[in-house]
């Protein structure tokens, strides 16, 4: 029998459709697409360019849109409405600066690998009366390129906007490229920093800095309009903190003969993270909380494998109980330890990153500096539940406000691993519907298929509060989402069972 083996394609990591679709989400998916080396490295502007970084960064989302849904680039034509445009460009984004930008992107032209004068693109605008749509085709010379199974790095598309330099952007991307090109990734415990160094001729090819009548490079220049910027405009890159320190001669004058580029490297996201031991059977644990500092259960049993081997007791269900004990540190402004002054996932700094990044990730970078080294770690079991017990309570007010019950602060308050389940019980007497989903093949189906449709059912009919959870197992990761507010009746939960029978394995009413 003959085994047909499908080649692996690079695609986009997270979703560019829902980052665009809210104000907020685009740090929070944080979505990252691939690019050749060719594209990152070998690319010549073949006169003069015109370009700006509103421009570069609008050509890398229209190739990140392009391979959404089509990493193969098959299509002739893709679209993306100018909401979305604006919204990635940020609050100063007008219409017609995307328009002027679209034309600047077709009368630009590009040589690489074996192609010249290769248009960037061609778009057109078609005017709707909710949103303009606009169109566009890649050259196919950038569609091989990108298509190819060659040597590839990820981009960081939401790190661009904050790119005001296009000398910056295309630093950023050839640092990328020589990243890549060392094989480094960050290591728990490691040596997390990669230095590149790069003479100055280097640097101006790579960004493609004007040069003197002589074809010479000024220091001096590339050193006032790219390095002193380069930091402070590399804000949003989550993979690496930089650092740039220029090598000066010994000799009259000091010129610059070098530039080192040293890149402080970042755990994965969440996002690129597998659990690395069978999730299958792990029950609920934790609790809701306020939308802003909710969790998937998965980044905790993701997290808790980095502790194994130092702190074999600090499981998923204990890493969410100091979260909560962090969390009240963070909006009372009380220290837990001295890792509140200094570390970057605490108080205040910890709110930005929330803010920024949203829950998940910025939990899962906590974890990451606590395994990397630890703090709260290190407290003793009985002192770990105290700090978790006070910060179940500030969890349960949160949610529940007066009504919230008191927690001991010496009792246990977070649920082991397998918990005794609640009794089945009817329907009028339960505090909330378990909706259990099962095996599920990815995250999207359940938010796009059974999530998005339970939050639109507008009709509840009900007298009292339950809560709702929708429960689902993706690759041996047990998740979950909470819908705590609603009144539903009866009626209402079988309406929600005969429109999404297909996808529910049980229904369950739990005291």
């Amino acid at each position: 029998m003959n085994f047909h083996r499908r080649n692996f394609q690079p695609g986009n990591r997270g979703d560019i459709t829902k980052a665009l679709d809210k104000p907020t989400a685009l740090t929070v998916v944080a979505p990252e697409s691939p690019r050749p080396l060719e594209l990152l490295l070998g690319v010549t502007y073949d006169r003069e360019s015109t370009l700006t970084a509103d421009d570069a960064a609008l050509h890398e989302l229209l190739m990140t849109v392009a391979m959404h849904g089509d990493a193969q680039l098959e299509n002739e034509t893709h679209a993306v409405p100018m909401r979305h445009i604006l919204r990635y460009l940020g609050v100063e984004a007008r219409r017609d600066a995307v328009k002027d930008s679209l034309a600047r992107l077709l009368r630009n032209t590009v040589s690489f690998g074996t192609y010249e004068q290769v248009p960037l693109l061609v778009s057109w605008i078609e005017r709707k009366d909710s949103d303009d749509l606009v169109h566009f085709t890649l050259p196919s010379p950038i569609k091989t390129a990108l298509a190819a199974k060659s040597e590839y790095a990820y981009v960081e598309i939401a790190a661009l906007p904050a790119m005001r330099s296009k000398h910056v952007a295309r630093l950023y991307k050839a640092l990328v490229a020589e990243l890549k090109a060392t094989g480094r990734q960050w290591i728990m415990g490691g040596s997390n920093t990669v230095t590149i160094t790069a003479s100055v001729d280097q640097v101006a090819e790579w960004v493609s800095f004007p040069r003197e009548k002589d074809g010479s490079i000024r220091p001096g220049k590339l050193r006032e309009r790219v390095l002193d910027i380069a930091v402070a405009q590399f804000r949003d890159v989550q993979a690496f903190n930089l650092q740039v320190v220029p090598v000066a001669a010994r000799t009259r004058g000091n010129p610059i003969v070098e530039i080192r580029f040293d890149l402080h490297l970042n755990p994965s996201s969440h996002h690129q993270t597998r659990a690395i031991f069978d999730a299958v059977g792990i029950k609920q644990f934790g609790g809701i909380d306020a939308p802003e500092y909710r969790v998937r259960q998965d980044v905790w049993l993701k997290a808790s494998g980095h502790f194994v081997e130092k702190f074999p007791d600090l499981s998923h269900s204990v890493l969410f109980g100091l979260w909560t004990g962090i969390i009240k540190e963070m909006l009372d402004g009380q220290p837990l330890s001295d890792g509140y002054a200094t570390r970057r996932y605490r108080g205040e700094r910890l709110r930005q990153e929330i803010e920024k990044r949203g829950a998940d990730e910025a939990a899962w970078q906590w974890a990451m500096e606590e395994a990397n080294n630890p703090d709260l770690a290190l407290r003793t079991k009985s002192e770990r539940k105290g700090v978790a017990a006070i910060g179940e309570a500030a969890r349960r007010s949160r949610v529940w406000g007066d009504d919230a019950k008191p927690v001991s602060r010496t009792a246990p308050v977070i649920v082991e691993e397998v918990p005794v389940i609640p009794s089945s019980v009817s329907f009028e007497d339960c505090s909330a519907i378990w909706i259990d989903l099962g095996e599920c093949p990815s995250t999207g189906m359940v938010d796009d298929m059974v999530l998005e449709p339970i939050d639109r059912y507008g009709e509840w009919r009900g007298e009292s509060q339950k809560l709702i959870q929708v429960r689902w197992t993706v690759h041996g990761n047990f998740d979950f989402q909470d819908f705590p507010k609603w009144s539903p009746s009866e009626d209402d939960i079988e309406i929600i069972k005969s429109r999404l029978n297909r996808y529910i394995v049980n229904v369950e009413y739990v005291a």
